[in-house]
């Protein structure tokens, strides 16, 4: 909150390399105030450290509190100051205070593995046509250590395709993949494998007659996800991946395979999974399916690595 112009206490910041550090200041004005400019630059010697701020938005919703529906307002979307696919491009380059009201800010900043140990500074500073209303010191200590890479669990996060087309207006497919993408390379630089489930798939068509397989085409679900489970998107494959067979398959941790037989389900362990970098649709896993009568699950995505 903005009282008087002046210094504040200094934010005090420990970290390992590797790792991402966050936190968030609330601006507040007594009268509007516009052209209103937030920055945070690291000190000499702090090239290493990557700074990311964003601005908070407020969203009104409605919300179950006991079986009445109530409308509350919840500071949700993070709203980046610049574009991070176009390095250079402004988003928010600058803030508009409405009188009396709450606008935070959040700032991710990110120690690289390459970072000395040791002490670190930065300065936080909030202006306003150019006249400098806060001046906040930051003290950021980086332990001598790095942040393991592979933290030994699997860690994954489902995208729902169906909010994607509702909150993101995505009228197509040529729409959607590069949207995908950047999902996927967010989810993955912060040690999440992510995926859609029940939604992009093969198109499998059944013989009516015999029962079945007729065909099996998996463009659609290559073109999506082929660049991510190949490893050509991040850099390496993603640590999980939920099945493709929706409803029928959904892929656990470790190669796990709970089988959609009843309450609870069955469990299944495969023999081993394809090495990272594979065809996921290599007979590599057949013959460990074949015995459960779902040797034609040929897709079945596994954790890999």
């Amino acid at each position: 909150m903005m009282r008087r112009p002046g210094k504040t206490r200094p934010v005090r910041l420990i970290g390992l390399k590797g790792e991402t550090l966050s936190f968030q200041i609330v601006l507040r004005a007594k009268d509007r105030l516009d052209n209103v400019a937030v920055s945070l630059r690291p000190g000499p010697g702090a090239s290493c450290i990557e700074i990311h701020r964003f601005k908070e938005i407020y969203l009104k919703v409605v919300q179950n509190q006991g079986g009445t529906l109530k409308k509350i307002v919840n500071p949700d979307p993070l709203i980046p100051f610049t574009n991070p696919y176009s390095p250079g491009q402004q988003l928010v380059p600058r803030l508009s205070l409405s009188e009396d009201k709450n606008q935070p800010v959040w700032f991710d900043i990110h120690l690289s593995d390459t970072c000395q140990g040791g002490d670190y500074t930065a300065t936080l500073r909030v202006e306003q046509d150019g006249r400098t209303l806060r001046n906040t010191p930051i003290k950021i200590h980086v332990v001598n250590a790095t942040l393991p890479k592979d933290v030994g669990f699997d860690r994954w996060m489902q995208l729902y395709m169906g909010r994607f087309f509702n909150g993101e207006y995505i009228a197509n497919d040529q729409m959607l993949r590069p949207m995908l993408a950047k999902y996927f390379a967010m989810a993955h630089k912060y040690g999440f494998a992510a995926s859609g489930c029940l939604t992009i798939g093969p198109n499998i068509q059944w013989d009516q007659n015999t029962g079945r397989i007729a065909s099996v085409d998996w463009s659609k679900f290559d073109s999506m996800f082929g660049d991510y489970l190949s490893g050509n998107l991040t850099g390496s494959s993603p640590n999980a991946l939920v099945s493709p067979f929706a409803r029928s398959l959904c892929a656990g941790n470790r190669g796990w395979v709970h089988l959609h037989d009843g309450n609870p389900f069955r469990t299944l362990r495969l023999e081993e999974a394809p090495p990272a970098g594979d065809d996921r649709r290599d007979q590599g896993h057949r013959p460990a399916l074949e015995g459960e009568g779902l040797a034609l699950v040929q897709g079945l995505c596994l954790r890999l690595g």
